[in-house]
């Protein structure tokens, strides 16, 4: 099923976050690199939760749970998968 348009939005950045830490991890990287795709994951984040992806026709219906919606799940495990190989890079420079 496709996207809405925020979705997919948030998706590409996803991917795209999820390749750069995957070049990045080939070679030597700093805390700072990492922090600077922790931040763009962060907004990512932000958004989401801040509804800016209800892609509800009808706010005001309380049986319409945007969170059920085509994509949504996609784009949560993302974030949850972007957000956890930048937490084992950190931890990796700590050894």
């Amino acid at each position: 099923m496709p996207l809405s348009h925020m979705l997919q939005n948030a998706h590409e950045e996803l991917v795209n976050i999820a390749n750069e830490c995957n070049k990045l991890s080939r070679q030597k990287y700093t805390e700072g690199d990492v922090t600077r795709l922790q931040e763009r994951v962060q907004n990512v984040d932000k958004k989401y939760h801040e509804a800016v992806f209800d892609d509800r026709k009808d706010k005001s219906n309380p049986e319409d749970d945007p969170y059920e919606h085509p994509g949504q799940a996609q784009v949560a495990d993302e974030l949850e998968q972007v957000h956890s190989t930048l937490q084992s890079m950190l931890t990796g420079m700590e050894n």
